[in-house]
C-alpha cells in the first residue's frame, strides 16, 4: 500500500530534484531535493519491513527487500550531497557517485536479481547470485572507505571484482531469460540489450578496481561516469527495467 500511495509523488520529486542540481549547495537545495529523499526513505522502510519478516528464507524476496532498503544509504548521502558535507574527506564527486551507486548498484541491481530468479523459477545460481549481490554493494561500499581512509586498497579491488562477477551473473540470467521466456522481441531486445551494457559496465567495474596494481591511463573518474555509468544507468538500468515492466504488464494486464 505505501508503495502503491508514492507514485503520484514519484514525478514531481524527481522533478525538484533535477532543479536543485542547477544550483549550488546549500539549504535550498537540500530543500528541494528533500521530496525526493522522502520518497527513497518510504520505499527503504517497506525493504527493511519485508526483511524483518522474511529474513533470509527466499533469496528472491531478500534481494528485492535488500534493494529497497539500500535506498535509505541513497537518501542520506544525498541531503549531505546538496547541503555541500562530504563526509571523511571525501570528494564532491565521490559523494556525489556514491548517491549513484545506491540508486543503481544498490537499488537496480538486487531488484533485478531477485525479478530474474523468480521469472526463472528460483535456480540455485539464481538464489546465490542474490544473496552475492546484495553482499557486494555493502563490501564495495567498505572497500572505497578503507582505501579513503588508506587503511588497505586491496579490499576495494577485491569487493569491485566481486561486484564485477556477480553482477555478470546477473546479466547472463537475462540471457537465458530472452532466450528461454516465450515473451515478445522487444522485450527480449531490452533484455539482451541490457544484459549487454551491464557486462560491459562491470568490466570497466574491475579494470577500475584493479588500478592500484593495473592502471589505466584513460580510465579515470570523468571517464567512469561517462561510460561506466552510461552503460548501468541507460544500458542496464532503463532497459532492463523496463523490459520486467513489459512483462508484467503482459502477464498481469490492467483491465
Amino acid at each position: 500500500m505505501i508503495l502503491q500511495g508514492l507514485k503520484p509523488y514519484q514525478l514531481p520529486a524527481a522533478m525538484l530534484l533535477s532543479m536543485s542540481f542547477y544550483m549550488g549547495n546549500g539549504w535550498l537545495a537540500m530543500l528541494l531535493a528533500m521530496p525526493w529523499f522522502g520518497v527513497l526513505m518510504a520505499v527503504a522502510v517497506v525493504g527493511l519491513v519485508q526483511l524483518k519478516r522474511s529474513g533470509w528464507g527466499t533469496a528472491s524476496l531478500f534481494s528485492l527487500s535488500a534493494s529497497m532498503a539500500y535506498l535509505a544509504v541513497a537518501g542520506v548521502w544525498l541531503v549531505l550531497e546538496r547541503m555541500g558535507i562530504y563526509p571523511l574527506g571525501f570528494s564532491p564527486d565521490i559523494v556525489f557517485l556514491t548517491i549513484v551507486h545506491f540508486h543503481y548498484a544498490g537499488f537496480v541491481l538486487p531488484l533485478l536479481a531477485g525479478l530474474a530468479t523468480r521469472r526463472l523459477g528460483q535456480p540455485i545460481y539464481g538464489q546465490i547470485l542474490c544473496y552475492f549481490t546484495v553482499a557486494a554493494v555493502g563490501l564495495l561500499a567498505v572497500g572505497i572507505t578503507l582505501t579513503r581512509l588508506g587503511i588497505d586498497a586491496d579490499w576495494e579491488m577485491a569487493s569491485a571484482w566481486l561486484m564485477a562477477l556477480t553482477a555478470s551473473g546477473v546479466a547472463l540470467m537475462h540471457f537465458k531469460l530472452a532466450l528461454l521466456e516465450k515473451i515478445s522481441l522487444i522485450i527480449k531486445l531490452l533484455w539482451l540489450c541490457s544484459a549487454m551494457a551491464l557486462l560491459g559496465g562491470m568490466l570497466l567495474a574491475g579494470l577500475y578496481g584493479s588500478r592500484f596494481i593495473a592502471p589505466i591511463a584513460w580510465l579515470d573518474i570523468p571517464m567512469m561516469r561517462a561510460l561506466h555509468g552510461t552503460l548501468n544507468a541507460v544500458g542496464f538500468g532503463l532497459l532492463g527495467v523496463l523490459g520486467h515492466y513489459l512483462f508484467l504488464d503482459k502477464a498481469f494486464p490492467k483491465h
